[in-house]
């Protein structure tokens, strides 16, 4: 008992050191979401470019900041970032880093007044932001997208021939149609090769 009296200042010492580290730890695995700052980008080092797309009530700004080695910037190792400015406020997404098989595109005109739609996909399959005014950026399953349904957008993967997800634009609401053969009429799905591409 007297052993254990002893080892308890010591204990109690061990125990804040430990949840010094486990803070420690926790923030900076938090700091790896990696919110941009043009301070980390020296210009000898990145090429940035900020690609700023109004909508009706807000702005979006596509942020690629590229590895430069020698004199050309690089493709592979570019980190991607999309921020949206609505009534004085900024909020942020960071995209990833671009990789050789993974690329990012949006479409030069966007197809709703309202809503910015941003594409991350891969050879086959990819996830579309869908970001407005306010609240959060939405994302959902898909590679190409159709609007031409009202209120609703549907999407596809680029292995799949079949419709994947519908997102009700005015509920905010979406259904998962992966499985369920789910056909819709009709449906104009973009052209990719006419889309602005950051890779």
């Amino acid at each position: 008992m007297a052993a254990i009296k002893k080892l308890a200042p010591i204990l109690k010492t061990m125990r804040y050191i430990i949840l010094g580290l486990i803070l420690l730890l926790g923030t900076n695995l938090f700091s790896q979401t990696k919110e941009f700052s043009p301070k980390d980008f020296a210009d000898e080092k990145f090429k940035v470019t900020y690609d700023t797309t109004s909508m009706t009530d807000f702005k979006v700004v596509l942020i690629v900041a590229r590895p430069i080695l020698g004199s050309v910037a690089q493709y592979q190792g570019t980190k991607v970032w999309v921020q949206r400015q609505s009534k004085g406020k900024l909020t942020e997404k960071y995209l990833g880093e671009i990789e050789t098989e993974r690329g990012i595109y949006r479409p030069y005109s966007q197809p709703l007044k309202d809503i910015y739609i941003i594409v991350e996909c891969g050879d086959y399959d990819g996830q579309i932001h869908l970001i407005n005014s306010d609240g959060d950026f939405v994302t959902i399953p898909g590679y190409y997208y159709a609007v031409n349904k009202p209120g609703l957008i549907y999407t596809q993967q680029a292995n799949l021939g079949s419709v994947v997800f519908k997102y009700d634009l005015t509920s905010k609401t979406g259904t998962d149609l992966r499985g369920k053969n789910a056909t819709v009429d009709n449906l104009l799905f973009n052209e990719i090769e006419g889309a602005y591409w950051v890779k």
